[in-house]
């Protein structure tokens, strides 16, 4: 019986082939050392906290993150990383009315804005305006959904906008400054200038920013101009300091266009019926954090205000509002029976108040005056089992 060496053969060279390339690989496999990553930690809960210890749906958007993507406003930031779906303002300023769950023209009374401990909300149907904020003081923005937002109280339905700044980070602040300049289609123009100065413990940091462009149709051209301003003292357990900012927008507005007018040139304003609006807004707060032993206790007081002036073909809309608020809040942790255990307590005060004038001759003239005064009591307690599940409970 004759037997056919060279299959035999030629199946050996291949199995040996195959073995000496595999054998660097697995050799490569076995010292190459698993990547780790940073802790991302968030406040959305009020304290930081690390994310993945959370049973609340966080999404956190970094500093890196914002410059990666080349977002020039907050909302572009949300909208570009997270996906956040928006609609562009009437002023043409880089503001759109975000919607974190699908609540429409409703949006902005459904969700919440914080701004380092302070609440940005309109009590009426208006949103936040977030272009306010300068991009370059941003050190993280936090979307948080779910039964985290219990915390907040009413208008948190949709979810909780977290902004925390760099200076409003509580980490070390380092001298630094920069200053850039950009341009882009419809002459957008945008300017940035930042600067912190540290020592002894003291630090003060400074970001304004200028966008002025003409938008994507006539008589649509904005100029916002947003500065803050942050000085703070710090030592190993106690941290306290001052805000102010400020926003000034100049608009054109050109007004809606019938769908012939849109279909003949969707560029144009609408013919006899421009129109010019101006926005003025201030904020001031005070702050102070401490730990104390196992606890955590941090308070803010702020006065916001805004001004809006409208001028149509048609008429005028003015309004004026300002706001104060207070807050006060405590975290402790522990063990019980050798479980740990997290409370978080705190207290909430918001007083809101809006005077408007409309004069319009066709119609006449309406004043009106409208005022919140909300005052809340929050608890929240989270017990980690020993094998790392979190069990939560919240009452506001």
């Amino acid at each position: 019986m004759k037997t056919n060496v060279q299959p035999l053969r030629a199946t050996a060279c291949l199995m040996a082939a195959a073995a000496s390339l595999c054998a660097p690989t697995a050799f490569a496999q076995s010292t190459t050392r698993t990547p780790t990553l940073p802790e991302t930690v968030v406040r959305a809960t009020r304290f930081p906290e690390p994310a993945a210890s959370l049973p609340a749906g966080v999404s956190v958007i970094s500093a890196e993150e914002i410059r990666s993507s080349g977002a020039t406003t907050v909302n572009e930031a949300l909208m570009r990383v997270l996906g956040v779906v928006g609609r562009q303002d009437f002023f043409g300023a880089g503001d759109f009315s975000l919607d974190l769950r699908g609540f429409g023209s409703t949006a902005g009374s459904n969700q919440v804005v914080i701004l380092d401990g302070e609440r940005l909300n309109e009590s009426d149907t208006g949103g936040a305006r977030l272009a306010s904020i300068p991009i370059d003081a941003v050190e993280r923005i936090e979307v948080l959904r779910g039964s985290g937002a219990v915390l907040y109280g009413e208008g948190a339905t949709g979810g909780v906008i977290v902004i925390t700044t760099k200076a409003g980070a509580g980490t070390e602040r380092v001298n630094s400054a920069s200053l850039q300049a950009g341009a882009g289609s419809h002459r957008l123009r945008d300017l940035r200038a930042n600067a912190t100065v540290a020592a002894g413990g003291f630090s003060f940091d400074v970001h304004g920013q200028k966008r002025e462009g003409d938008n994507h149709r006539e008589h649509f051209h904005s100029d916002n101009r947003v500065a803050s301003f942050t000085g703070q003292w710090a030592n190993e357990w106690l941290r306290a300091g001052v805000r102010h900012a400020r926003d000034d927008l100049d608009a054109q507005l050109p007004g809606a266009l019938t769908l012939p007018e849109f279909q003949a040139d969707a560029r144009q304003s609408t013919p006899g019926q421009r129109s010019t609006a101006g926005m003025e807004g201030e904020r001031n707060s005070l702050f102070a954090s401490a730990r104390l032993g196992a606890w955590q206790l941090e308070a803010d007081a702020a006065k916001r205000t805004r001004t809006v002036r409208s001028l149509f073909a048609t008429g005028s809309f003015d309004s004026d509002i300002e706001a104060t608020s207070f807050g006060l809040r405590a975290r402790g942790e522990g063990s019980v029976g050798g479980l740990r255990n997290i409370l978080v307590i705190g207290h909430d005060q918001l007083d809101w108040d809006r005077t408007s004038l409309a004069v319009f001759p066709a119609f006449g003239t309406s004043a009106s005056r409208a005022n919140q005064d909300s005052r809340a009591w929050y608890v929240k307690d989270d017990v980690v089992l020993a094998a790392g599940t979190r069990l939560g409970a919240g009452f506001r």
